[in-house]
């Protein structure tokens, strides 16, 4: 295929991943990334129709600044192994880089039919969350996380970064489903990517929004709990969190690391304030307000970003 491997990058529950060099097709960078997975027994014909799926809505997705592109995708010959050839990002996963490797959900498939109710999805959600132990091999990744807790600056940044990246593919008719930190990468240059399209599907309703919503809920609170206090919290215990806004608030208030943002933002900001914003980001993913209204979950996003800049605004000052 005119692709030389160079090493390898990653590893999955079906496959793994690939630094290569492409010497063959002049209509795509010299360095790619190949992501090579084994069919399944008896799923050959189902194995290669998600390869070219994968392939139309990378196309579709192309205006997006926060998703991967993919230049390629198919079956290789002769063998049971599918391929897509992807852009290479310098950087790494989310979950791996804060350190929660292997504590999210389980993998989930793209859906086959239309969402049918909010009951039949929290369903979903809830056999999702009880699977997670279906993550173990990520947990035996060779994980390089930060050496420090993240900052309040780059918390915030890495936050409004997912927010808009969903925004962004809910906007162009898609849906994530899979939703988690392990399927994010941030480059070295700070950028984040969803690396992961095998899941993302096109959204004819309302119900085909929610798996998204109620997966981000979790995975916001995880990056706090692990960047903050280093806690594994069972998915049992995510969800009684996310599930309560008045326990959500008093955990966010017990667990707050970032010192008094009025002394920080010369009187611009109170910490209530940090704090509510971010319960209302997990408490209206999970209560379907973000799924229903659209326009609130881009309001709040503005908001955020607000915030975000009121606090680390750099004041000069012109004799």
């Amino acid at each position: 295929m005119g692709l030389t491997l160079i090493r390898q990058l990653g590893m999955g529950e079906f496959g793994r991943v690939y630094e290569a060099i492409n010497r063959g097709n002049p209509h795509i960078p010299q360095r790619v990334a190949v992501k090579v997975d084994r069919i399944e027994k008896r799923q050959k014909k189902n194995a290669i129709l998600a390869a070219e799926e994968t392939m139309k809505i990378g196309r579709d997705l192309g205006r997006s600044p926060h998703v991967i592109r993919i230049y390629d995708a198919g079956k290789l010959s002769g063998k049971k192994y599918t391929y897509h050839v992807i852009q290479l990002v310098d950087g790494d996963t989310l979950d791996n880089l804060v350190g929660i490797t292997g504590r999210e959900h389980a993998s989930i498939h793209r859906p086959r039919q239309a969402r049918q109710s909010p009951q039949a999805v929290r369903q979903e959600y809830l056999r999702a969350m009880d699977g997670s132990a279906g993550e173990g091999w990520r947990r035996r990744r060779r994980a390089l996380p930060f050496l420090d807790p993240l900052t309040l600056s780059q918390l915030l940044d890495v936050f409004t970064s997912i927010l808009l990246w969903l925004e962004e593919i809910h906007r162009l008719g898609y849906a994530v489903n899979d939703l988690k930190n392990g399927n994010l990468m941030i480059s070295r240059r700070g950028q984040l990517k969803g690396i992961d399209l095998d899941a993302y599907a096109r959204v004819f309703s309302t119900m085909d929004k929610l798996p998204d919503f109620f997966f981000l809920a979790p995975s916001l609170l995880l990056i706090i709990l692990h960047g903050t206090t280093k806690s594994q919290p069972t998915p049992a215990a995510l969800e009684k969190m996310v599930k309560s806004r008045d326990v959500l608030r008093s955990t966010l208030q017990a667990i707050w690391p970032f010192g008094d943002l009025a002394e920080i933002s010369r009187g611009r900001v109170a910490t209530e304030d940090a704090i509510d914003m971010v319960a209302n980001l997990i408490s209206r993913s999970r209560d379907l307000t973000y799924a229903k209204h659209p326009d609130v979950f881009s309001e709040d996003i503005n908001h955020f970003i607000e915030l975000k800049r009121t606090i680390f605004v750099q004041e000069i000052v012109l004799d």
